[in-house]
């Protein structure tokens, strides 16, 4: 089961960047990466208030769209470690900084929607 359809993605999330032939499988495999991420706390969807329902839905939209930008890898979003021109160099972190805040299982902008939840923590 998808938490959000293309319907939520383009009226209520306002997501553009996913084309329409994509956008259905990538929510599904979204879905499922938010079940890992809150120990499948979010299957029992039904039983949730209503803010953890819409945070749910716009962290799922999130990692579609992690998904669709960066592919789907499940030890993470490909992070940036390091990137130089010239004289000017940039390091954001990389992979073990993404990692070490979502345990590598979605992007950080969804885990910043889940975080507003009790579904991530460990202890209820």
């Amino acid at each position: 089961m998808a938490y959000a359809d293309g319907t939520y993605y383009k009226t209520v999330y306002y997501g553009v960047e996913i084309p329409d032939d994509d956008l259905e499988r990538l929510l599904a495999r979204a879905s499922e990466k938010i079940d890992y991420a809150t120990y499948n706390r979010s299957r029992h969807f039904d039983e949730l208030s209503d803010y953890e329902k819409e945070m749910i839905q716009k962290a799922t939209c999130s990692e579609a769209e992690a998904i669709y930008t960066y592919g789907d890898n499940d030890d993470g979003v490909a992070g940036l470690s390091g990137y130089s021109i010239g004289d000017v160099s940039v390091s954001l972190g990389g992979q073990d900084a993404i990692n070490g805040i979502t345990g590598g299982l979605v992007s950080i902008k969804a885990y910043k929607y889940l975080k507003n939840t009790r579904l991530v923590s460990r202890i209820l």
